[in-house]
């Protein structure tokens, strides 16, 4: 696991709190002061990302056998842009100082030897070395097959970035060597195609929460349009019920006036009917007394000009009735409107 750039300050604090927390022990057939904490833990640390000297450095032993292979990283301090090689350094220093003052507090108990200060630089040596004008640090390859495949695909002038931890001191007949191991590693390359997923993955979720925030603003606001246009529907349900109620009413009052109205037209055509027929009934009684005065021969005009004359009277007098009943007609009638 990486630290995240902005975590480094505080995580190299709290670590170089917690050095002198650290156990020293050593084993006297491996010739190897181990340095752990009470939970038998490492001390560990990142590296920034730092050059690539020499990806696979191998040592031999007095049997020309491989003793160690180490990874070898350039820190120089013209390349340290963002003074990263600086702080890192500082730990590396940090670690030494500290193994001096364990060595120096153990050193008659585990070699039988008292070491002044200028013995102790002398005699214990830092992972880090100078040739030329190149300063590197020489880092342990772990027996991990794993980190093995890892370190033997870089190329020289890459970048990596690797998790490391102090093992403790190699004890050796001339000197004391610090010993740091790599647990993990990563190119600079493929970090920062992981950090672009990140970024990528993490503005993904913020579309993806945003959409999901307005998704649900969206069901709530249809939910609430739903509820509102439920009501409505009943309060226009229940207008429309009181109107067609209201409607049936005055359709009813309507049909009750009409029929009241066609009851009276119809009685009136019976009072019409009847006085007409009285009317002509009072002709036919004329036009028989007419008839008898011709018979007498006091009337000499002509039959046929008789009942000219009564037709013509019939017609004035049934015209007249029939005016009279349209005027009775437009008194009592009253407009009605569908």
């Amino acid at each position: 696991m990486y630290v995240e750039e902005g975590d480094y300050e505080n995580f190299k604090n709290e670590e170089i709190n917690n050095l002198s927390k650290l156990n020293f022990e050593f084993n006297l057939s491996k010739r190897f002061v181990d340095a752990r904490y009470n939970n038998d833990e490492y001390f560990s640390i990142q590296t920034p990302f730092l050059k690539v000297l020499k990806p696979m450095h191998v040592t031999l032993n007095k049997k020309k056998t491989i003793a160690k292979k180490y990874l070898v990283l350039e820190t120089n301090d013209e390349l340290d842009f963002n003074n990263q090689i600086s702080e890192f350094m500082f730990i590396i220093n940090k670690i030494h100082e500290v193994s001096q003052e364990k060595i120096k507090e153990n050193s008659l108990e585990w070699f039988n030897t008292e070491f002044d200060e200028i013995g102790l630089d002398i005699k214990i040596r830092r992972p880090v070395e100078q040739q030329r004008d190149n300063e590197f640090i020489r880092l342990c390859i772990p027996k991990n097959k794993e980190i093995e495949e890892k370190i033997v695909e870089l190329n020289k002038g890459e970048y990596v970035l690797c998790n490391i931890i102090f093992k403790g001191l190699k004890v050796s007949q001339d000197y004391i060597v610090e010993e740091w191991e790599v647990t993990d590693l990563i190119r600079q390359e493929d970090y920062d195609k992981e950090i672009k997923e990140k970024e990528n993955e993490n503005e993904i979720t913020k579309i993806s929460e945003l959409v999901t925030m307005l998704e649900e603003d969206l069901k709530e606001n249809i939910e609430k349009k739903e509820e509102n246009y439920d009501l409505e529907m009943i309060i226009k349900s229940e207008e429309i019920q009181e109107l067609e109620q209201t409607e049936q009413i005055e359709e009813t009052e309507k049909m009750e006036e009409i029929q009241e109205l066609e009851q009276k037209d119809e009685d009136m055509n019976k009072y019409f009917e009847k006085e007409i027929n009285i009317k002509e009934n009072e002709m036919m009684t004329l036009q028989d007394i007419s008839v008898v005065e011709v018979e007498n021969g006091e009337c000499k005009e002509p039959e046929r000009i008789i009942t000219e004359k009564k037709k013509k009277l019939k017609e004035k007098k049934v015209e007249k009735l029939k005016n009279k009943k349209v005027d009775i007609i437009k008194k009592n009638r009253k407009i009605v409107y569908f």
